[in-house]
């Protein structure tokens, strides 16, 4: 028996599904936490959820924010993906994407930019600007 579980998450649809050997006792709830866990991670992470981590330290411009202990660890990641790529991979392009016209979750964008894309150069602060301390996480 599987045991699958749908959702709407991060711009796009979910599905976890779960094979349990023998009676299948708790996939259910397995399948709960896990949904649970994409659920809070989405309201932390999203850039388009005006409470979201994500987007408190994009509105702070620059000034400490504190955030959860996931946010730091996904910035985390996100600086040393960015370091191992030299920089192809650069996480601090917000500005630069709102220039773009990618200001809104893909269900809110009206319409595809017609034409050629517009060079918005870099509006970033850049990738080594940024720092992370872990002081204090909620």
């Amino acid at each position: 028996m599987r045991w699958p579980c749908c959702l709407h998450a991060f711009g796009t649809e979910v599905e976890l599904r779960l094979w349990p050997d023998g009676t299948g006792d708790g996939a259910a709830a397995a399948l709960g936490r896990a949904e649970q866990f994409l659920r809070g991670a989405e309201a932390r992470l999203s850039r388009f959820l005006p409470e979201s981590d994500i987007a408190r330290v994009n509105r702070a411009a620059g000034s400490p924010v504190h955030v959860s202990r996931l946010t730091l660890d996904i910035v985390g990641a996100a600086l040393a993906a960015a370091e191992a790529t030299g920089g192809l991979f650069d996480p601090t392009l917000h500005a630069a994407l709102v220039a773009a016209g990618y200001d809104g979750s893909f269900e809110q964008i009206s319409g595809c930019n017609q034409g050629r894309p517009q060079p918005v150069g870099r509006a970033g602060a850049g990738f080594r600007e940024v720092y992370v301390g872990s002081a204090r996480c909620m």
